[in-house]
Protein backbone atom coordinates (compact mmCIF):
# COMPACT_ATOMS: atom_id res chain seq x y z
CA UNK A 1 0.00 0.00 0.00
CA UNK A 2 2.69 2.47 0.59
CA UNK A 3 4.46 1.64 -2.28
CA UNK A 4 1.54 2.64 -4.32
CA UNK A 5 0.95 5.71 -2.53
CA UNK A 6 4.22 6.82 -3.55
CA UNK A 7 3.77 6.35 -6.77
CA UNK A 8 0.74 8.23 -7.40
CA UNK A 9 2.39 11.25 -4.94
CA UNK A 10 5.82 10.76 -8.05
CA UNK A 11 2.61 10.76 -10.77
CA UNK A 12 1.04 13.63 -9.42
CA UNK A 13 4.66 15.60 -8.87
CA UNK A 14 5.36 15.15 -12.69
CA UNK A 15 2.44 16.19 -13.82
CA UNK A 16 2.83 19.51 -11.33
CA UNK A 17 6.21 19.79 -12.94
CA UNK A 18 4.66 19.57 -16.35
CA UNK A 19 6.21 16.61 -17.43
CA UNK A 20 4.24 13.47 -18.59
CA UNK A 21 3.26 10.88 -17.25
CA UNK A 22 2.81 7.34 -18.90
CA UNK A 23 -0.98 6.02 -18.84
CA UNK A 24 -1.92 9.73 -19.05
CA UNK A 25 -4.21 10.99 -21.99
CA UNK A 26 -2.29 13.30 -23.62
CA UNK A 27 -4.98 14.36 -26.53
CA UNK A 28 -6.46 17.25 -27.30
CA UNK A 29 -8.29 17.58 -23.63
CA UNK A 30 -10.73 20.17 -24.93
CA UNK A 31 -11.80 18.66 -27.59
CA UNK A 32 -12.27 15.41 -26.19
CA UNK A 33 -15.05 17.37 -23.36
CA UNK A 34 -16.17 18.83 -26.34
CA UNK A 35 -16.97 15.36 -28.11
CA UNK A 36 -18.13 14.26 -24.67
CA UNK A 37 -20.44 16.64 -24.20
CA UNK A 38 -21.66 16.28 -28.10
CA UNK A 39 -22.35 12.53 -27.64
CA UNK A 40 -24.54 12.86 -25.22
CA UNK A 41 -26.44 15.72 -27.36
CA UNK A 42 -26.12 12.99 -29.77
CA UNK A 43 -24.16 14.95 -31.82
CA UNK A 44 -22.08 12.57 -34.30
CA UNK A 45 -18.38 14.20 -34.43
CA UNK A 46 -17.06 12.07 -36.65
CA UNK A 47 -19.46 14.08 -39.78
CA UNK A 48 -16.68 15.92 -40.97
CA UNK A 49 -18.84 17.74 -42.97
CA UNK A 50 -21.47 18.62 -40.39
CA UNK A 51 -21.04 22.66 -40.01
CA UNK A 52 -21.85 22.02 -36.36
CA UNK A 53 -18.75 19.61 -36.50
CA UNK A 54 -16.59 22.06 -38.13
CA UNK A 55 -17.55 24.76 -35.94
CA UNK A 56 -16.78 22.56 -32.77
CA UNK A 57 -13.55 21.84 -34.23
CA UNK A 58 -12.80 25.71 -34.40
CA UNK A 59 -13.80 26.66 -31.16
CA UNK A 60 -11.79 23.92 -29.18
CA UNK A 61 -8.59 24.96 -31.72
CA UNK A 62 -9.29 28.03 -31.10
CA UNK A 63 -9.82 27.84 -27.36
CA UNK A 64 -6.38 29.50 -26.18
CA UNK A 65 -4.54 32.14 -28.23
CA UNK A 66 -1.52 31.60 -26.50
CA UNK A 67 0.23 30.11 -29.56
CA UNK A 68 -0.12 33.50 -31.28
CA UNK A 69 0.13 36.04 -28.37
CA UNK A 70 3.65 34.13 -27.41
CA UNK A 71 4.64 35.83 -31.02
CA UNK A 72 4.90 39.60 -30.04
CA UNK A 73 3.91 41.49 -26.72
CA UNK A 74 1.39 44.03 -29.17
CA UNK A 75 -0.63 41.22 -30.55
CA UNK A 76 -4.36 40.94 -29.46
CA UNK A 77 -6.61 38.75 -30.47
CA UNK A 78 -10.65 39.07 -30.14
CA UNK A 79 -13.90 37.51 -31.33
CA UNK A 80 -14.79 38.28 -34.48
CA UNK A 81 -18.26 37.91 -36.72
CA UNK A 82 -20.32 35.51 -34.88
CA UNK A 83 -22.69 33.33 -37.39
CA UNK A 84 -25.92 31.33 -36.33
CA UNK A 85 -23.35 27.90 -35.88
CA UNK A 86 -21.50 29.81 -33.50
CA UNK A 87 -24.34 31.14 -31.97
CA UNK A 88 -25.67 27.36 -31.42
CA UNK A 89 -22.52 26.01 -30.30
CA UNK A 90 -22.78 29.08 -27.74
CA UNK A 91 -25.98 28.49 -26.42
CA UNK A 92 -25.42 24.39 -26.91
CA UNK A 93 -21.87 23.89 -25.07
CA UNK A 94 -21.46 27.43 -23.46
CA UNK A 95 -18.18 28.17 -25.32
CA UNK A 96 -17.88 31.13 -27.66
CA UNK A 97 -14.81 30.93 -29.87
CA UNK A 98 -16.38 28.95 -32.50
CA UNK A 99 -16.90 32.28 -35.06
CA UNK A 100 -13.95 34.25 -36.52
CA UNK A 101 -11.20 35.63 -34.86
CA UNK A 102 -9.58 39.23 -35.35
CA UNK A 103 -5.59 39.56 -34.54
CA UNK A 104 -4.69 43.13 -33.28
CA UNK A 105 -1.34 45.25 -33.41
CA UNK A 106 -1.79 47.65 -30.28
CA UNK A 107 0.98 49.82 -31.36
CA UNK A 108 0.31 49.86 -35.20
CA UNK A 109 -3.20 49.74 -34.83
CA UNK A 110 -3.63 47.01 -37.93
CA UNK A 111 -6.54 44.60 -37.82
CA UNK A 112 -7.13 41.04 -39.77
CA UNK A 113 -9.50 38.38 -39.17
CA UNK A 114 -10.11 35.14 -40.22
CA UNK A 115 -12.25 31.64 -39.72
CA UNK A 116 -10.20 30.80 -37.22
CA UNK A 117 -7.61 32.37 -35.30
CA UNK A 118 -4.61 30.14 -37.07
CA UNK A 119 -5.58 31.74 -40.75
CA UNK A 120 -6.45 35.23 -39.18
CA UNK A 121 -2.90 35.14 -37.35
CA UNK A 122 -1.05 33.52 -40.67
CA UNK A 123 -2.60 36.26 -43.12
CA UNK A 124 -1.78 39.23 -40.24
CA UNK A 125 1.64 37.69 -40.25
CA UNK A 126 2.56 37.62 -44.13
CA UNK A 127 0.49 41.60 -43.95
CA UNK A 128 2.54 43.55 -40.78
CA UNK A 129 4.89 40.96 -38.30
CA UNK A 130 7.24 39.66 -40.74
CA UNK A 131 8.67 43.30 -41.81
CA UNK A 132 7.84 44.95 -38.33
CA UNK A 133 10.95 46.58 -36.80
CA UNK A 134 8.99 46.43 -33.56
CA UNK A 135 8.46 42.61 -33.56
CA UNK A 136 8.66 41.59 -29.59
CA UNK A 137 8.13 38.16 -28.47
CA UNK A 138 6.82 37.61 -25.12
CA UNK A 139 9.60 36.00 -22.84
CA UNK A 140 10.33 32.73 -22.81
CA UNK A 141 8.55 32.42 -19.31
CA UNK A 142 5.60 33.42 -20.33
CA UNK A 143 3.43 30.79 -19.34
CA UNK A 144 0.19 32.12 -21.50
CA UNK A 145 -1.98 31.07 -18.70
CA UNK A 146 -5.70 31.95 -19.00
CA UNK A 147 -5.44 34.33 -16.38
CA UNK A 148 -2.24 36.12 -18.13
CA UNK A 149 -4.85 36.44 -21.47
CA UNK A 150 -7.47 37.34 -19.48
CA UNK A 151 -5.23 40.28 -18.08
CA UNK A 152 -3.98 41.54 -21.98
CA UNK A 153 -7.94 41.35 -23.31
CA UNK A 154 -8.68 43.45 -19.95
CA UNK A 155 -6.29 46.30 -20.62
CA UNK A 156 -7.12 46.09 -24.10
CA UNK A 157 -10.88 46.12 -24.04
CA UNK A 158 -11.75 49.44 -24.92
CA UNK A 159 -9.30 49.30 -27.73
CA UNK A 160 -12.08 46.42 -28.89
CA UNK A 161 -15.07 47.53 -28.27
CA UNK A 162 -14.17 50.94 -30.35
CA UNK A 163 -13.01 48.46 -33.37
CA UNK A 164 -16.22 46.64 -33.23
CA UNK A 165 -18.68 48.90 -32.30
CA UNK A 166 -20.52 46.74 -29.92
CA UNK A 167 -20.26 46.82 -26.30
CA UNK A 168 -19.38 42.82 -26.09
CA UNK A 169 -16.71 43.37 -28.80
CA UNK A 170 -18.23 41.04 -31.18
CA UNK A 171 -20.53 41.23 -33.73
CA UNK A 172 -23.65 39.01 -35.12
CA UNK A 173 -23.96 38.17 -38.72
CA UNK A 174 -26.11 35.92 -40.87
CA UNK A 175 -23.94 33.74 -42.22
CA UNK A 176 -21.00 31.69 -41.18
Amino acid sequence: MRADVLTKLERGKKRWAGERVEGDYHGDTIWQAIQNVASALGIDVGDENDPLVRGLRVAAKDSSSKRVLATCEHLLDSLGATGPIARQIARMFNITTAGSKVIHCTLHNYHVEGKDIDSAYADFRKRHCDSCPDRKPRPEEWRGTTEEIRQIQSIHRDFVQRLNGTPNGFRFTDED
